[in-house]
């Protein structure tokens, strides 16, 4: 095989790495973490649904469908939503402890949300402090305004509120706000809004890649795909 035609073999390997969405969010195992590590992903949906049952399985099978019919699927975890009923608080359906204090949670960009479900840092809920980043949709997108508001039915710091899900009114939040995420305002529950869901406590394996693994070597064929092209007697416009 001549070099032209090992250049244009590297030029499709590439193409065809990249398309099977290697770039693509959501980032399922964060960076920062190593094998063992625990953490949660908490995303926003990005269909929308009314609050009016006061039946939380309503809005686990909710986000739990907009979940699995996106990447986060891979991760065979279950979900929850981050919603309270008159019946189940937030907190205790998606199994969080008010206690804890090193759970890390993260979004679907791997950008560390908050870290400890109470408290007055920078925790899950906390009636003073911001998230660390905004939460997004599975695909790493985000909402703005009007689009970014999404159902809890619960206070800042996780109370359980007189407007939560199933009522003639409940409490929303902005997906797009740090501090705002959970409570801002109330809205009729026979509008259409956006629901948070939260994965169930997911561990690092062993044999996962190291960060940068998959992009250093994209980038190694890239190089000799370069190199090749160059070789080949290919030219192209040099700017200085």
């Amino acid at each position: 095989m001549g070099s032209e035609e090992l250049y244009l073999s590297l030029r499709m390997l590439l193409l065809l790495v990249a398309g099977t969405g290697a770039y693509a969010a959501p980032v399922l195992v964060p960076s920062d973490l190593r094998p063992g590590d625990t953490y949660r992903i908490v995303f926003v949906t990005p269909g929308m649904t009314g609050a009016t049952s006061s039946d939380i399985d309503f809005y686990n099978s909710f986000v739990t469908n907009e979940a699995e019919v996106s990447a986060l699927a891979a991760l065979g975890t279950t979900w929850r939503a981050l919603g309270t009923t008159e019946f189940v608080h937030a907190i205790d359906n998606a199994g969080l402890d008010p206690a804890d204090t090193t759970t890390r949670f993260y979004n679907t960009l791997g950008e560390l949300l908050a870290v400890g479900v109470l408290g007055d840092g920078n925790t899950l809920y906390s009636a003073f402090t911001p998230h660390l980043a905004a939460i997004y949709n599975p695909d790493g997108v985000g909402y703005l305004g009007r689009e970014a508001v999404v159902w809890t039915g619960t206070l800042a710091y996780g109370e359980v509120s007189d407007f939560a899900l199933g009522l003639r009114s409940a409490i929303i939040g902005f997906s797009d706000s740090e501090m705002y995420w959970a409570a801002s305002d109330t809205s009729r529950t026979s509008r259409a809004a956006r629901m948070y869901g939260i994965s169930g406590v997911l561990t690092v394996s062993a044999d996962t890649p190291e960060p940068g693994t998959l992009g250093g070597v994209l980038v190694g064929l890239g190089w000799c795909a370069v190199r090749l092209r160059s070789a080949s007697g290919a030219t192209g416009t040099r700017r200085g």
